[in-house]
């Protein structure tokens, strides 16, 4: 009976089995999220749940139809920096598109969230990536904050971080350069230069 059953636990893992775990690993992690329950994030990220994959969520628009997305937007949807800071933490791509084609930080910089834009700046976030309008994450701040009142102050903030990130990837390329060592060239005083070398003899 023990022979059996250490047989069949060392049989290969079949790829839809496999695919399953990791879908319920993902939606553990998901509804831990939507539910509020921030404090069981790490131990599921350490468990394998991955937060830049696309999942149906438990939770619902105010049509009562089900979010699509992806853990990363859920915790910028919910405003939850704890979750977010979690995420980035782990190897997930903090990059990933939506099915609206917008990264996480599209999100936070078009809900003027300046506390959540800059974590995702502080992971990295690319800021060139443009969603399916066309529009960079600025872009989308820009856009969204024009009809929001006081979103003239909350576009300032996030211009600001913008250009503390840009700083640091400056101060980034800089402190990474290699630095080439160059030699000076050799110098002789007059009449003390070394005649050429005689050219080899014919053959």
């Amino acid at each position: 009976m023990r022979e059996t059953f250490n047989q069949d636990s060392k049989k290969p893992v079949s790829k839809r089995r496999r695919k399953n775990q990791e879908q319920t690993r993902d939606a553990a992690l998901y509804n831990a999220l939507c539910l509020g329950q921030s404090d069981k994030i790490p131990m599921l990220l350490k468990t394998g749940g991955r937060p830049d994959r696309i999942l149906a969520s438990i939770t619902k628009d105010d049509k009562g139809r089900r979010y699509k997305t992806t853990a990363l937007h859920m915790a910028v949807m919910r405003d939850d920096d704890r979750a977010l800071r979690a995420f980035v933490r782990s190897d997930a791509n903090i990059d990933v598109l939506d099915l609206k084609g917008q990264t996480p930080l599209h999100m936070a910089c078009a809900a003027g969230n300046l506390l959540l834009v800059a974590i995702l700046l502080d992971a990295g976030a690319d800021r060139t990536i443009k969603n399916k309008l066309g529009h960079t994450p600025q872009e989308a701040a820009s856009k969204e904050m024009a009809q929001r009142a006081g979103g003239a102050s909350l576009e300032e903030g996030i211009v600001d971080l913008f250009k503390q990130a840009d700083i640091r990837d400056m101060q980034g390329m800089m402190s990474t350069s290699k630095h080439v060592p160059v030699m000076t060239p050799v110098q002789f005083k007059p009449g003390t230069q070394k005649p050429p070398p005689p050219p080899p003899p014919a053959l």
